[in-house]
């Protein structure tokens, strides 16, 4: 407080807010989010709000409904919105357990939505997934064979190329 340069800083910046979890404060910040299942054996229970830090992994999150709301973790699919946003389908999907909630929360308050898993949805998209890299491997081997027929044919062109050169210079 009584350093000359922080008063002249501070009069050119003004003060520096603390950081918040929409402004990436590393993980660190308090996230009020309210946790409530719309599974169907227990939507019926009551939602339930937690302070959580930013840097709680999703995966930590789904431990967590699984105690309050008795649904196995690998059968959970989570979702968050903001809790001031009414339309539940603008939630996103938590998608990486691994990753941090503060990656899929940008807002001091919260809503994390548990889904059961439907297992017909989740064979569908395992297919659609495995349909397009399929797709993509074969348009990546179409690409591979059109570079080596073109390579195949400068191959062929360049000795042609160099026969005709030798027979010029028989001549």
């Amino acid at each position: 407080k009584n350093d000359p340069l922080f008063a002249k800083l501070v009069a050119v910046h003004g003060v520096m807010a603390p950081p918040t979890v929409a402004q990436g404060g590393g993980g660190a910040a308090m996230i009020t989010v309210t946790l409530r299942s719309m599974a169907p054996e227990s939507a019926h229970k009551k939602e339930v709000q937690r302070k959580l830090p930013g840097s709680m992994t999703v995966a930590n999150v789904k431990r967590m409904c699984q105690n309050l709301f008795q649904l196995d973790v690998s059968k959970q699919r989570l979702f968050a919105k903001p809790a001031e946003e009414k339309d539940i389908w603008a939630a996103e999907l938590m998608e990486e357990d691994l990753k941090p909630i503060n990656l899929y929360i940008t807002t001091d308050e919260t809503e994390i939505i548990m889904q059961e898993l439907d297992e017909k949805v989740v064979a569908r998209e395992q297919e659609e997934k495995e349909r397009k890299k399929r797709e993509k491997e074969e348009a990546q081997s179409l690409g591979l064979d059109a570079v080596k027929e073109a390579a195949g044919a400068d191959i062929q062109a360049a000795a042609k190329a160099a026969a005709k050169a030798a027979s010029q210079q028989d001549l």
